[in-house]
């Protein structure tokens, strides 16, 4: 065969590599839809769930969904704006969400006064 002939065929099958061969191969190792690039938009379906608020003179508290935070914190993707004596006030998504206690008394203990 000629050298000519041997340039060819080189040529010839780099081309089909290239033409055909365009698809990069797989990693095995990848997990199941890694890179993949979602159409839709995607919605986050957090509850907030508002178990207790304690005030004091020196801070302000409050237990969601089973966490103690103050102002300020971030809780599963909500800012705590305010604490108030009947509710809670979060950011979430750009928008206000308003956590409130149905019974603003709470227990109330009478002690016996002498």
């Amino acid at each position: 065969m000629s050298v000519r002939l041997k340039r060819l065929i080189v040529a010839c099958v780099s081309l089909c590599v290239l033409l055909i061969g365009t698809k990069t191969l797989a990693d095995p190792m990848r997990p199941p839809g890694y890179g993949a690039v979602s159409t839709t938009k995607s919605y986050r379906s957090t509850t907030y769930s508002l178990s207790q608020i304690l005030i004091s003179d020196d801070r302000k508290r409050a237990i969601i969904n089973e966490t103690l935070v103050s102002e300020g914190v971030k809780i599963d993707g909500a800012k705590v704006l305010k604490i108030e004596e009947d509710r809670v006030i979060l950011r979430v998504d750009g928008k206000l969400k308003v956590l409130a206690i149905n019974d603003t008394k709470g227990f109330q203990i009478k002690r016996e006064t002498e």
